[in-house]
């Protein structure tokens, strides 16, 4: 008689089973139960009497594949687990982390929402497929604080500092545009200044990051301003207007003193200013 191997393994092996072992009926005559309790055998030889043998096997397993589903992951897999064919099939221990998102749980497919969450605690899947199973990690935005940045042209116009700084919270991933308030918000602060929308440093729309703080920008020029004179009968009769911008230096602009027969020129009246009022 040939070892059972040879003889049994591939009349017995099924797709979602392995062949175990096999044993002789009179082995199994002993006990209740084929499966579990019988002794295996490796060969025998033939006596006079006619011997059955009984073949059993094992569950397979199968991958459980666990994605923590999003662009750009690395890596992509999060955990593979091997349960067993028509078992319970468990969750990874531990939860993955995406910066600037909660883990929500897992999903059966890529876009599944919060509320698609699969209990593994309390109703867990069964394998049922010899082709595995695939989850997917469900993620849901954090709400993030942004910088709002205001700044003001510099007097002498070679540029702009930073005057001010507010924060607002967004949700990462959403487009946020600031508000006609958002960006006007600091102009009562800085009498002399308009919002400059044609700037090309403004940045009034961007989207939420999930790592670092995003920076909204507003700036702010400074308004322009006239000077008239009035000679009072003097020479010349008219002097040219000063314009310049508000706090601006304006001490280079001011005009020659004017004359008068029979008078002395004693200064204006409000004074001129040092920078433009």
């Amino acid at each position: 008689m040939k070892a059972k191997e040879e003889l049994f393994k591939n009349d017995f092996t099924a797709l979602t089973h392995s062949f175990q072992d096999a044993c002789s009926d009179k082995e199994f005559r002993k006990y209740s139960t084929i499966a579990n309790n019988c002794t295996p055998i490796t060969s025998f030889t033939m006596d006079n009497f006619d011997h059955n043998l009984y073949g059993f096997y094992v569950p397979n397993t199968y991958p459980a594949t666990f994605y923590n589903n999003y662009e750009g992951a690395d890596p992509a897999v999060f955990a593979t687990l091997n349960p067993t064919y028509h078992a319970a099939i468990s969750a990874p221990e531990t939860d993955p982390v995406r910066a600037g998102y909660d883990f929500a749980g897992w999903g059966a497919t890529a876009n599944a929402a919060e509320s698609d969450a699969i209990d593994f605690a309390n109703n867990a899947p069964v394998l049922d497929s010899t082709n595995g199973a695939e989850y997917f990690a469900i993620w849901t935005p954090k709400a993030v604080q942004y910088n709002i940045e205001y700044y003001i042209e510099k007097a002498d116009s070679t540029g702009y500092d930073l005057a001010a700084t507010e924060t607002d919270t967004g949700t990462v991933g959403t487009e946020v545009t600031l508000t006609s308030e958002q960006k006007n918000a600091k102009l009562s602060e800085n009498p002399g200044f308009i919002l400059d929308d044609g700037a090309a440093g403004n940045v009034y729309t961007g989207t939420i990051p999930a790592e670092g703080t995003f920076s909204f920008k507003v700036y702010m020029s400074r308004v322009p301003y006239t000077i008239d004179f009035n000679t009072e009968g003097g020479t010349p009769a008219s002097i040219a207007s000063v314009t310049a911008k508000y706090g601006s230096d304006i001490t280079t602009l001011k005009p020659a003193d004017p004359t008068k027969e029979g008078y002395t020129f004693t200064g204006w009246a409000p004074a001129y200013p040092a920078t433009m009022p």
